[in-house]
């Protein structure tokens, strides 16, 4: 799925929110609905960019503070999974159930680049906010999924390819959403394959040690069809 050009992705929008059948390659199931509600929910011009939007200080911070028992779970994960794709130039947020990025693993050279593009502590993903982004989909959709290159609704996101997964609390409402994203990408879909895998899996770890944290003076009865896993 090429990047687009600018022309070309406001057309591609316009023609889907007449209702008109899109051309070239099919876009994810996810991604159609989402880019239904932008239109017909949100109300965003598909013609309209807008840098990324980063919330104030004192907000991130009210925001952190709401999230910092899972980020301390989340944290140790985090840095195991960024360790395994040290070298491949991923980012990797957590964002809380407002879309707001309360956490962040990126390369600080890259910083300046990061916070441009939203892949930064503070960035706000909701889709009514964003348009069509990996985080703010599976916020509306509780699904995994990829938001790839020029499945993003607003033009200036269309170099990213981002990975979300939902992260649930022990009553079974989304608590938040862990993203791992690419500045830049090949441009095959197919190729965010290994990151959805990688990003689920991580997902699951962390709900687990949320239930053991909360679980510590009740008897815990583990489960699987296989040993090997017990102490995943």
């Amino acid at each position: 799925m090429p990047i687009h050009s600018y022309t070309a992705h406001v057309q591609e929008l316009e023609a889907f929110g007449m209702g008109y059948p899109l051309q070239g390659e099919a876009r994810d199931r996810a991604v159609l609905g989402s880019w239904r509600r932008c239109i017909d929910q949100h109300r965003l011009d598909p013609s309209r960019t807008s840098e990324a939007h980063i919330v104030p200080a004192g907000q991130l911070r009210a925001h952190r503070e709401e999230s910092e028992p899972l980020i301390r779970i989340a944290r140790s994960g985090l840095e195991r999974l960024y360790q395994q794709l040290k070298g491949l130039d991923y980012v990797l947020l957590l964002a809380d159930r407002h879309g707001v990025a309360v956490d962040f693993l990126g390369h600080d050279s890259h910083a300046s680049d990061l916070r441009s593009a939203g892949l930064y502590l503070g960035a706000q993903w909701r889709e009514d906010v964003a348009g069509t982004s990996a985080v703010g989909t599976c916020l509306a959709t509780g699904e995994a999924l990829t938001v790839h290159q020029s499945d993003h609704f607003d033009f200036t996101h269309t170099r990213l390819s981002c990975t979300a997964a939902p992260i649930y609390d022990l009553q079974g409402q989304l608590a938040a959403v862990l993203d791992l994203s690419l500045l830049r990408s090949p441009a095959a879909r197919a190729s965010q394959q290994m990151a959805l895998h990688l990003v689920t899996a991580a997902v699951r770890r962390v709900e687990l040690a949320n239930l053991m944290a909360q679980s510590g003076s009740d008897w815990v009865l583990r489960l699987a069809q296989s040993p090997d896993f017990l102490d995943v």
